[in-house]
């Protein structure tokens, strides 16, 4: 890779729509910061799958990148998405652009902090948190 790319935004979601009219234009739907567990027993909490939306700028040269959820205590990989892909940057180091993708069939195995990492080139470019909790129950917090 000649020169690596920014990136702009890393989005964790249920769903990434492209606007029919404008694919420069998406709509990243249940927008997540948390998950909580509606499921007895609580853990391992199931989830059917995480959308992951990222704008880079910049960037030279062909790569591979993957997702990844990790734990972070202690420190554990738990799902990495299905395949690597190979990514080619080609624009200007002004222009920006985005791609969208899924990780299916996450299992969280206790309540906790979670990263959701980009992996470029076997170098974590950008993580976002996502806070995994017990569901409510009457008469508790």
């Amino acid at each position: 890779m000649e020169s690596m790319p920014s990136v702009l935004h890393l989005i964790v979601c249920d769903r990434v729509r492209a606007h029919e009219d404008n694919l420069q234009v998406f709509d990243a739907i249940g927008v997540k910061w948390s998950h909580r567990s509606r499921q007895t027993p609580p853990f391992p909490c199931r989830n059917v799958g995480l959308a992951i939306f990222v704008v880079f700028m910049g960037g030279r040269g062909t790569t591979t990148f993957f997702f990844r959820i990790v734990q972070d205590r202690p420190r554990e990989i738990i799902t990495v998405s299905r395949r690597r892909r190979t990514i080619r940057f080609t624009g200007e180091a002004d222009e920006a652009f985005g791609f969208n993708c899924r990780i299916e069939n996450c299992v969280f195995p206790r309540p906790g902090l979670y990263w959701v990492e980009l992996v470029l080139s076997d170098l974590v470019i950008a993580r976002q948190p996502i806070r995994v909790y017990e569901a409510y129950h009457e008469g508790h917090p």
